[in-house]
């Protein structure tokens, strides 16, 4: 998954990227937590699916994680998440700071950490990913740089135009040249 990290609360520049239509599939090696926030990060994630497989909690969220304050204080200053699904496989939301964690996908829009995947061959969004409401807010407002999206995740459908990945990644596809 991600580990994010910067030099701590409050000294330097914080970790603080916004992370949007991500499909995120973690599950080894065991102990290992699909996000791991930790010294200092705040970042934004939007449009996501998750899916962690190895029975451990999906995120691990430090005390010293955004501004270093205990519990969730809102966006801009602990990280924050919209329209993210999360299937923690029978592995719970979160460790260290849970109620932080929880709070923070409580308090965001659209958020699913009950969801569980129905992705096609893997990555590509099937039945629960297309039912779910993506971020209301267009992308290119957050960011000139994001393209506006309609859906969750990486990959919309198996149609020809959600194809973006095709002819230039390596074995997502069963006879792929690698």
């Amino acid at each position: 998954g991600m580990e994010m990290s910067s030099n701590g609360a409050g000294v330097g520049d914080q970790t603080n990227p916004t992370i949007a239509n991500f499909t995120m599939l973690s599950g080894t090696p065991t102990g290992a937590n699909a996000f791991r926030i930790n010294s200092g990060h705040i970042g934004r994630f939007i449009n996501g699916v998750v899916v962690h497989d190895n029975g451990q909690p999906c995120i691990e969220w430090a005390g010293s994680a955004g501004n270093a304050v205990a519990g969730y204080q809102g966006g801009g200053v602990d990280p924050m998440f919209d329209s993210v699904l999360i299937d923690c496989n029978g592995g719970g939301l979160a460790e260290d700071d849970t109620a932080a964690a929880q709070d923070a996908i409580d308090m965001g829009a659209n958020n699913d950490d009950a969801y569980s995947d129905t992705l096609v061959a893997t990555f590509i969004n099937g039945s629960a990913e297309m039912a779910a409401v993506e971020f209301a807010t267009p992308l290119s407002t957050i960011d000139p740089w994001f393209e506006d999206t309609d859906y969750v995740g990486a990959v919309k459908d198996t149609s020809a135009s959600s194809r973006w990945w095709a002819g230039w990644t390596c074995g997502l596809e069963s006879g792929s040249d690698c």
